[in-house]
């Protein structure tokens, strides 16, 4: 996704959307950024954590980068493009952004299992700062509903913080309710007023559910 940037890269001959081959080796990556508007930085991501950084662009142009990564055992990498502040035509936004699909390590939906116990543990932070900006919004008015989804949620992630679990095979079914959950939570809207954890003022679900910093299946 872009608002301006545009991010043409592969990792191991892999494009966007790819599955490079699994197991712990460094493996060599490019980059090439275009831009109508400035960039600040451009960044290589692995399961959410950030492997290389580098100053973007100062004017409208393009540049190129490259490099090698470390692959981990399992999960994802991309690339993003973030900032600086910017006020005109073409991106009609406040600052630049642009984030890849992921190249997957070993299989689509390959997760490594500490990046997914601590994407469960933020994720808890996120539910918890959702449920104070419920009761913020709707005050006392009954949301059983939406109070049932939360905390189905808080559960389900709330085993995964607590064990670094492995691969989960393709054909293992998700613990229970996890699936519907992510699903209903990534549909349903919710009123918020102030909400940092979710980095907007005015959030959905959507913002942190589908964040490539989260490792989600």
């Amino acid at each position: 996704m872009t608002n301006g940037p545009l991010l043409d890269w592969t990792v191991g001959g892999q494009q966007a959307g790819g599955v490079i081959e699994a197991g712990r080796r460094a493996v060599p990556w490019r980059l090439t950024l275009h831009s109508s508007v400035p960039v600040e930085k451009v960044e290589v991501v692995v399961n959410g954590a950030v492997v290389f950084s580098a100053p973007g662009l100062t004017e409208p142009g393009s540049k190129e980068y490259g490099g090698t990564v470390n692959l981990p055992v399992g999960g994802w990498v991309a690339v993003r493009a973030t900032g600086g502040a910017i006020n005109r035509w073409p991106a009609m936004d406040s600052y630049a952004f642009a984030h890849t699909a992921p190249v997957w390590i070993g299989r689509v939906g390959s997760s490594e299992p500490i990046a997914r116990k601590k994407a469960a543990t933020d994720l808890l932070d996120a539910l918890s700062a959702a449920d104070q900006a419920l009761t913020s919004s709707y005050k006392e008015t009954p949301i059983p509903e939406l109070r049932a989804q939360l905390k189905a949620a808080r559960d389900a992630w709330s085993r995964s913080s607590r064990t670094a679990e492995p691969h989960r095979p393709d054909d293992r079914p998700l613990p229970h309710g996890e699936r519907a959950v992510v699903r209903r939570m990534a549909l349903t809207k919710f009123r918020f007023d102030t909400c940092p954890a979710l980095g907007s003022a005015a959030a959905t679900p959507n913002r942190w559910i589908v964040a490539g910093k989260y490792d989600i299946r």
